[in-house]
């Protein structure tokens, strides 16, 4: 009996020094995984795990896609087995590459910036960029198209870069494809756009694809290939061998059908739907041919008769077609053709049919490069469901000519069978010759115009279009004009728009033969200048209605300027007969008097007065309104509006305002308002406004005050943030002040009752009771000194008293050791801890404080991490600032786990004294130095401490000091 439980002892603690032996390998081997094979037929291959189909988790967490799947076929092909890695994270990928703890990246999308640090293979494949737009849009269809619309962009995407461009084009940011395809098709974006086998197999996945087309061309063709890292041609000459195996063999093919498989298609146009009518008429004869051989057996003869009569009609048909017309398999060999499409080829039926017609009519693009049948919409019209039509393509003639066509391509399906397709097609020479004589065209006229002086308009006034020549930007100084109507309109003085816009549409509704008027029109630099217009409709509708006018534009401003000096001379010719027969008079010199007393008056008082006529111009003001408005003198406002102040922006609502004042004959007395002033800022004014009257009490003007109230405004906004931040102050002090009496008191009354049990049982307890009881009691004096050690330690860092031992420390040791005395803990939660680093890190500094700062990161992380999870440590060589912009080496240590996080309006001030987040101090407890004290410990060592949170859950706190010390 006694060897039988020497036996089972014997087996209990081999279990438990296997136990032991089996977490001491997995502790100090964590890093093991990141170990790369030295097998030299196994490679590892790193990708990303969320660019769907090329990359795509399935559900159980294991990479699938395109590029799983060809870099399979492509090391099988060498000889080679892979080892995965992938993360969501692109720069983590990366970032294994540039470490050596991968070989190679099996889908790297190719940029000029990338081949500075990597070598591309052979492309493994090529995705336009499309535009997609619900089923529905008809108004999107190019590049050009999406002005003004809105689109929807994946952040920071190739796309999104390439779009930024054009400031015309409204971006509506997305994180995802996903998010992007939903928020075209709930219509919140009219268009999106993507490469387009992605967005493809989404649809299709999401079952979208009825939903929504492609349109127009793609903007461009991006490419995708494998890489290594920078002079790696050894494997790089592997893959590209590899990848020309797989392409040769089929196996490529293969694999793209697999993922690629389909195929979105834009909406049909008219000449579509006639294609698609004649044919399904064509085959509906057909189909009831069949039905009446197949039902009526007694007129079986008959029917063959019918039927081939029905057969000749139909060829026929093809045959006095005035298109030309041909039919593929579902290989792309020819199995009919028409005498025009034989007329158009210059070959003969004999030598078309059961030809793979690709090679010999369609075999090259314009500029005679070879056309790759993959890339033919006839030969891939496998994978349509409907009609597509081209018209930027040309055909070959067998004497080695081509001529440009626009065709219509058909597939023709029987069930989920594709039989073939139908090819309906025609030259377009003629066409396209008019399209260039229109464009010559169009450029001399433009040539004619911009070789005249004066300035040549040309509006389409239906869409509001205007075209103008050279001359006309020229008399305005300004080469950026839109070219529409409202450019122009926007331009004409306020007080000569009225009459000029009225004499316009007089001319538009025919009630006069022609427009010519005299107005005034902004130039670049601000003035008006005086111009001549003229112009007629020269086009209407059959209801009388204008459709275009053309014009001119002619600078009078010297003649109106000559005017001005004539009336100005004459003028002051008068002057000079009134001041020779006529004496100023007393009254006169006392009432300039008055004016300028009046002036000096108002140029005294601290307050802006301003007063204006009945049409809200200025009549004039005291200086300090002048300034305000950009002007020296208050006498160059006169005359003047809103429109020509500093505050331009807000003339409109300050004439609403006044105008308001004016109608209602009521005054408007010390409101609030804000106001742009000449340089450019803003200021906050309380203002005062009053109607003027005539002598018989009607209204004439406006009178108005303001005072600036910036500096009472900016006062009241500083007392309410130190109201707030001394309330927050208080609030936390008043927290840590009965955080800390509850943690002073819990051990102390720890002490005093176990010290009072043990005097009061000294005689009666047993020796182990006692002990207990010390044992309590040193750890309640424990945490109490522990208590009283953070203050101590904050008070001295705080006093700048610490003294610090700054020696070389290995930083990884250092944690090392942090860990084993936190073992017991993560035990107890069974958590896991990872130490990533690649070298020997060393530093100079404290080891004792610096090793406080890592037990108190660790502990915290262990005290909100969720069980079995686990807590990263990671450290890396890293640059670092000082305070006088000296830059050093330095080491940055980070503790990751996967806890609740840190709201981010806290991510600073939870390192303030007496603060804990808002997330965690009702449950953890603790008094809110710790993080304080890890802080003034930092910066002893001239460091920085700073925490983030992890998309997803969790936060990480890092640090870094200088590695020679301070």
């Amino acid at each position: 009996m006694q060897k039988k439980k020497f036996r089972i002892k014997s087996i209990l603690v081999i279990v438990v020094l296997i136990a032991f032996l089996s977490s001491f390998l997995l502790v100090d081997f964590t890093n093991a995984e990141a170990v790369k094979p030295d097998k030299k037929n196994i490679l590892v291959v790193a990708s990303s795990n969320n660019f769907p189909p090329i990359n795509i988790l399935d559900d159980n967490h294991e990479l699938n896609g395109f590029g799983r799947d060809l870099s399979e076929a492509v090391l099988k092909a060498i000889d080679a087995e892979p080892v995965r890695k992938h993360s969501s994270q692109w720069s983590t990928v990366i970032e294994w590459l540039a470490s050596g703890k991968a070989d190679f990246i099996h889908d790297t999308g190719y940029t000029k910036d990338r081949e500075a640090y990597l070598d591309f293979t052979l492309p493994i494949i090529e995705m336009p960029e499309v535009i997609f737009v619900k089923s529905e849009q008809v108004n999107i269809n190019s590049l050009a198209s999406l002005k003004g619309k809105t689109v929807a962009c994946v952040d920071k995407h190739i796309t999104h870069l390439y779009l930024k461009q054009f400031p015309e084009i409204h971006c509506h940011i997305v994180k995802t494809p996903v998010e992007g395809l939903f928020t075209l098709i709930t219509g919140n974006a009219d268009a999106f756009v993507y490469p387009k086998q992605i967005i493809e197999y989404l649809a299709q996945e999401l079952n979208l694809t009825y939903k929504m087309k492609i349109v127009g061309e793609p903007l461009r063709v991006l490419t995708w290939s494998m890489t290594v890292k920078k002079g790696n041609h050894a494997l790089l000459s592997r893959l590209n061998k590899g990848i020309k195996i797989v392409k040769s063999s089929g196996e490529y093919e293969r694999i793209y059908k697999k993922w690629f498989g389909y195929r979105l298609l834009s909406g049909y146009s008219n000449f579509e739907v006639s294609i698609i009518f004649t044919t399904v008429i064509i085959f509906s004869i057909l189909l009831s041919a069949i039905t009446v051989f197949i039902f009526l057996n007694k007129k079986i003869r008959r029917s063959r008769n019918k039927l081939r009569s029905l057969n000749k009609h139909n060829k026929l048909l093809l045959e006095s077609a005035g298109k030309g017309i041909y039919g593929i398999d579902s290989k792309g060999y020819c199995t009919f053709v028409n005498q025009a499409a034989t007329n158009l080829f210059g070959y003969s039926q004999e030598e078309l049919i059961n030809k793979f017609i690709h090679e010999v009519t369609h075999h090259c693009y314009v500029d005679g490069t070879f056309y790759c049948s993959d890339a033919c919409p006839v030969c891939n019209s496998i994978r349509n469901i409907d009609a597509i039509t081209i018209s930027n393509e040309v055909f070959w003639r067998k004497d080695g000519t081509s001529f440009p066509v626009e065709y219509t391509v058909a597939p023709i399906w029987e069930g989920k069978n594709h039989l073939g397709s139908i090819v309906i097609f025609s030259d377009i020479t003629e066409r396209k010759q008019m399209e260039d004589q229109l464009r010559e065209s169009e450029e001399k006229y433009r040539l004619a115009m911009d070789a005249s002086r004066d300035g040549l308009w040309d509006w389409n006034v239906t869409t509001g279009t205007v075209q103008y020549n050279s001359s006309w930007h020229a008399i305005l100084d300004e080469k950026d004009i839109q070219d529409d109507y409202n450019s122009w309109e926007s331009r004409i003085f306020p007080a000569d728009k009225s009459p000029i816009l009225n004499s316009l549409r007089s001319h538009l509704n025919g009630e006069n033969s022609s427009w010519f008027e005299e107005y005034r029109l902004l130039k670049a630099d601000g003035t008006y200048i005086w111009v001549l217009g003229r112009g007629k409709v020269v086009d209407r509708d059959s209801q009388g209605l204008p459709l275009r006018m053309v014009g001119t534009m002619t600078d009078i401003s010297r003649q109106k300027q000559a005017e001005e000096e004539l009336v100005h001379h004459r003028d002051h010719l008068e002057e000079l007969v009134k001041e020779q027969i006529t004496d100023l008079t007393t009254a006169k010199r006392n009432e300039e008097v008055s004016r300028q007393m009046l002036q000096l008056v108002l140029d005294s008082i601290p307050v802006r007065v301003f007063w204006k006529d009945k049409e809200l111009n200025y009549l004039g003001c005291n200086k300090l309104f002048a300034e305000d408005a950009g002007y020296l003198d208050s006498k160059a406002l006169i005359g003047k509006t809103d429109l020509e102040m500093a505050w331009r922006d807000h003339a409109e609502f300050y004439q609403v305002d006044d105008q308001l004042v004016m109608e209602s004959n009521k005054e408007k007395v010390a409101y609030e308002e804000q106001q742009h002033t000449s340089d450019g800022s803003m200021k906050w004014l309380q203002t005062s406004k009053i109607p003027l009257h005539d002598i018989d009490g009607n209204v004439i003007g406006v009178l108005g005050t303001y005072e600036d109230i910036s500096e009472r405004k900016q006062a009241e906004e500083q007392l309410k943030i130190a109201k707030d931040t001394a309330l927050k102050a208080n609030q936390a002090k008043s927290e840590f002040l009965a955080n800390m009496s509850h943690e002073l008191r819990t051990p102390m009354h720890g002490i005093l009752s176990f010290s009072n049990l043990g005097m009061s049982r000294l005689e009666t307890a047993s020796k182990d009771k006692l002990g207990k009881y010390f044992q309590r009691i040193n750890e309640s004096g424990s945490r109490l000194l522990f208590l009283i050690n953070d203050l101590l330690d904050l008070s001295k860092l705080e006093a700048g008293k610490m003294n610090f031992k700054f020696v070389e420390s290995d930083i990884v040791e250092v944690i090392r050791s942090c860990v084993e005395e936190q073992k017991a803990r993560l035990d107890a939660m069974h958590l896991k801890v990872t130490i990533d680093y690649d070298t020997a890190m060393t530093a100079v500094c404290d080891t004792i404080r610096i090793g406080q700062v890592i037990t108190n990161l660790l502990s915290n992380a262990i005290k909100f991490s969720p069980e079995k999870s686990v807590i990263q440590i990671k450290i890396k060589p890293k640059s670092l600032t000082l305070p006088e912009d000296k830059i050093v080496k330095g080491l940055e240590l980070s503790v990751a786990d996967n806890g609740t996080g840190i709201p981010d309006n806290e991510l600073e001030n939870i390192f303030d004294k007496f603060i804990q987040s808002s997330k965690t101090k009702a449950n953890t407890g603790g008094t809110g130095l710790g993080l304080s004290i890890c802080q003034e410990i930092i910066k002893g060592h001239q460091g920085k401490l700073w925490a983030e949170n992890i998309v997803g859950g969790g936060s990480i706190f890092n640090f870094i000091i200088p590695v020679e010390g301070r």
